[in-house]
């Protein structure tokens, strides 16, 4: 079978886990609000207004990345700084427009509509990103001389420091709205790309332990009780420990099959918050059991495993493209997403509110995961047929 074939494929195969984990977290939405008791709440609650949201908000962002195939990949990542920069400029808006929620402003309200621009800077950095890291592949591969010479090395290092200046503006700002979780989430992101652009390991880490020391002592008061109730949750049970206390109680209620859809009493009674969004795998966890937990991650598992197939398959002369770049930052942003909000769920790591891709509720967030995924193969697609033809 062709590398073509293979690739088609594998298209396909991501497409369909896509469609398969958005329409299940469309469902466990709508169950939240819609408790199932006859065959007929099956379709209910797809059809509710918060399953709907996700389902129309998911179909654009995969329209808008599927879009792009059909266009020049160099057209594409041309549009990356002025994406990213009016993405963070809409950052920057929410400390004037913004509306307060839970404690933090996040939000921009137009009209009856909200979105969380943080959300978009994801996406946007991951493309810019790709544009800069990813930039040599088309020079060496008719030249490779060129990588032994200064001006190549010179020009890897000034391309990469424009990918730190475009993570770093995004992540002060995010960090004092204040949004740690969403902050972290940048800088692991941004931490993978360079180590695939050829950081060493042990200096990332390094300056990942060292950033970590110094900025503890600018954690809020809750940042600091969610530490503490992550590595002791009962030490505060009614108060930071609560949430997770009770997360852990639902999920080991389940069992290994759950208490069945619509049974759910801690989940549905209001024991376990926010129960839409950060915990929701506290109440897949109750009603659908381990298995339902175990399918759910698989999904999640799957679509980085795939993401990461088509960005390592070896291509003699075209090491690093920007389609590469792109999927190994879609992959790790969903790495990262999917571990912490499974984790924080069982008290294996500090609580911040990331959600499940797709499996969450909000708008923003199922938007963003799906333009990625659909950006990420729209840019294989044209970057295939380029090298067809090379």
């Amino acid at each position: 079978m062709s590398e073509n074939a293979v690739s088609k494929r594998l298209e396909w195969v991501i497409a369909l886990i896509w469609l398969i984990l958005v329409l299940t977290g469309a469902f466990i939405v709508g169950t939240i609000s819609h408790p199932l008791r006859t065959p007929g709440d099956f379709l209910l609650a797809l059809l509710s207004p918060r399953a709907l949201k996700m389902i129309i908000l998911s179909a654009l962002g995969a329209f808008l990345g599927w879009s792009l195939r059909r266009l020049p990949p160099n057209f594409t990542l041309n549009l990356a700084p002025i994406l990213h920069w009016g993405a963070t400029f809409l950052v920057g808006a929410v400390f004037l427009y913004g509306v307060v929620s839970h404690g933090a402003r996040r939000w921009i309200a137009i009209g009856g509509f909200s979105f969380q621009p943080s959300e978009l800077v994801k996406v946007t950095f991951i493309l810019l990103a790709a544009k800069y890291l990813g930039f040599d592949y088309a020079i060496l591969s008719m030249d490779p001389k060129y990588a032994n010479s200064q001006s190549y090395s010179s020009r890897r290092f000034a391309n990469w420091f424009k990918v730190l200046v475009a993570f770093s503006i995004p992540a002060v700002l995010i960090l004092l709205q204040p949004d740690l979780g969403t902050t972290l989430v940048l800088y692991f992101v941004f931490a993978i790309l360079s180590y695939i652009y050829g950081w060493n390991p042990l200096l990332i880490i390094g300056v990942t332990f060292l950033g970590g020391v110094l900025g503890f002592k600018f954690l809020k008061e809750y940042q600091l009780k969610r530490i503490l109730v992550f590595l002791d949750p009962y030490k505060d049970p009614q108060g930071a420990g609560w949430n997770v206390i009770q997360s852990m109680n639902a999920i080991g209620s389940g069992g290994l099959s759950g208490v069945g859809m619509g049974k759910g009493q801690l989940s549905r009674l209001g024991f376990v918050p926010e129960v839409h969004t950060d915990f929701i795998m506290a109440f897949i966890g109750e009603e659908w059991g381990f298995l339902g937990v175990a399918f759910i991650l698989a999904m999640e598992l799957l679509l980085i495993l795939l993401l990461l197939a088509f960005a390592l398959r070896d291509r003699e002369g075209y090491k690093l493209t920007p389609a590469r770049v792109f999927a190994v930052g879609i992959a790790s942003l969903l790495f990262i997403h999917t571990l912490e909000n499974s984790a924080m769920c069982v008290s294996m790591l500090p609580v911040t509110g990331l959600t499940m891709p797709f499996i969450s509720y909000g708008g923003t967030s199922a938007f963003t995961f799906s333009l990625g995924i659909w950006m990420a193969l729209s840019l294989f697609n044209a970057e295939r047929e380029i090298l067809l033809e090379v």
